[in-house]
C-alpha cells in the first residue's frame, strides 16, 4: 500500500455513507486505512475515526479531545495533517503506565482489583437503572445528583497506599463537575 488508490477494491469498504467512508485492508504486519471525508482538507480540520477491537472493552469518552462515542471504542485515530496525526490508546492497553504503576505504587492496572459485588450488579441489571464504568468523566456526564465515599475506611489502615494509588483517578473536583448538569449537587 503505497497511496495508490487503484489498489482498493469496493470489497474493502467497511462503511460509505456518500459524505464518509472507510476502507480497510492488512496483511502479516500491518492494518491500513482508506479513509474519505468529504470537503476534509488535511491539515486544516482533523478527522476522528473511533475503531473497537474487542466486545464490552473501551470506553465512550476520549478525554484527549472531548469527544463522545454511541459504542464504547479502544482507539481512536486522530488524523490531523501529514505530521501530528496519531493512534490514541484506551489506557488499559498502555504497557508503559502499567509497568509504572506497578513500580511506584505496587499496582497492577491490568488487575480489576476494587469492582462492585457480582450478585449486586446481577440482581441490579435487569432494572435498567445501573450501569458500571470505570471512566469518572462518562459517569458523571449530564448527572443530577455525583455521591462520593471515601477511598479507605477505618479498619483499612493497611490498604491506604494502595487505594490512595488505586483511586487516584477517582477525584470529584471542579474539572469533573463542569461535566454534570450546572445545577447538579455532590453528595458525601
Amino acid at each position: 500500500m503505497d497511496g495508490d488508490l487503484s489498489e482498493w477494491t469496493e470489497e474493502d469498504k467497511l462503511f460509505d455513507t456518500g459524505t464518509r467512508a472507510l476502507s480497510m485492508k492488512y496483511d502479516e504486519k500491518f492494518i491500513y486505512l482508506l479513509a474519505y471525508e468529504k470537503g476534509f482538507a488535511n491539515g486544516q480540520k482533523m478527522l476522528y475515526i473511533p475503531i473497537d477491537t474487542t466486545p464490552k472493552t473501551g470506553s465512550t469518552y476520549c478525554e484527549n479531545f472531548g469527544l463522545r462515542f454511541e459504542d464504547p471504542v479502544d482507539f481512536v485515530l486522530a488524523i490531523d495533517g501529514r505530521d501530528n496525526s496519531r493512534l490514541l490508546v484506551q489506557e488499559r492497553y498502555e504497557a508503559l503506565r502499567s509497568t509504572y504503576s506497578q513500580n511506584i505504587s505496587g499496582f497492577d492496572t491490568y488487575l480489576k482489583a476494587y469492582q462492585p459485588d457480582a450478585d449486586i450488579m446481577a440482581w441490579a441489571a435487569p432494572t435498567g437503572r445501573f450501569t458500571c464504568v470505570e471512566s469518572v468523566e462518562e459517569a458523571i456526564t449530564d448527572a443530577d445528583v455525583v455521591y462520593t465515599d471515601v477511598w479507605a475506611s477505618m479498619g483499612m489502615e493497611a490498604e491506604v497506599q494502595a487505594r490512595r494509588a488505586a483511586f487516584a483517578g477517582y477525584q470529584v473536583n471542579d474539572k469533573v463537575m463542569a461535566l454534570a448538569k450546572p445545577d447538579a449537587i455532590v453528595q458525601h
